[in-house]
């Protein structure tokens, strides 16, 4: 389903934002994949020409999905247990969405934390949901301890612990993938 169109754009030799393919209606810039995009948006939805990393989940390890969306596997050293929780289609705003489908993706959002808390026993859990990069409406589930690299500023904060010692084990994280895809939201 298109509702609006992402165009490849540059920079003209004012800095002023431009279309390579002559569109004059510009909404939002992006860089995605290396490129320029601008977001050209129609009624809710957004599709980006240029592909979006979250509506293709080829290289993602999904762990659950219904017709609404998929809980990924982040595999990240650093965060063991970081999973997203992704819309299935290209939407940009939680406000956008009808309000039983935001219900139900937060269910899953509530479902992921409960298992991710209940598996391993971490410090404090970090939701988020930011789309700055991607407008693509995902919720990152973060399980956080004191000690990691981050705390107690944001993942995407300058880290704080150059070596930190996490109670994680292999197990445990295999133990929350298999929750994870047995979840019953």
């Amino acid at each position: 389903m298109r509702f609006g169109s992402a165009v490849p754009a540059t920079f003209s030799t004012t800095g002023q934002l431009q279309s390579l393919s002559g569109h004059d209606s510009i909404h939002a810039p992006i860089v995605y994949g290396g490129g320029l995009f601008i977001i050209r948006r129609k009624h809710k939805e957004i599709v980006m020409d240029g592909g979006c990393v979250l509506c293709n989940d080829h290289d993602q390890q999904v762990l659950w999905r219904d017709e609404l969306c998929r809980v990924i596997w982040v595999n990240d050293p650093d965060y063991p247990g970081f999973c997203r929780v992704i819309l299935n289609r290209h939407v940009a705003e939680m406000t956008d969405l009808p309000a039983q489908e935001r219900d139900w993706l937060m269910e899953v959002v509530f479902a992921v934390e409960h298992e991710v808390r209940d598996t391993l026993n971490p410090d404090k859990i970090n939701l988020a949901s930011l789309g700055n990069m991607v407008p693509h409406v995902h919720w990152h589930v973060i399980p956080r301890w004191r000690n990691d690299r981050h705390f107690p500023g944001s993942i995407w904060s300058a880290p704080q612990n150059d070596n930190p010692q996490l109670p994680v084990t292999a197990d445990m994280i295999e133990r929350l993938k298999q929750r994870l895809q047995q979840l019953a939201p």
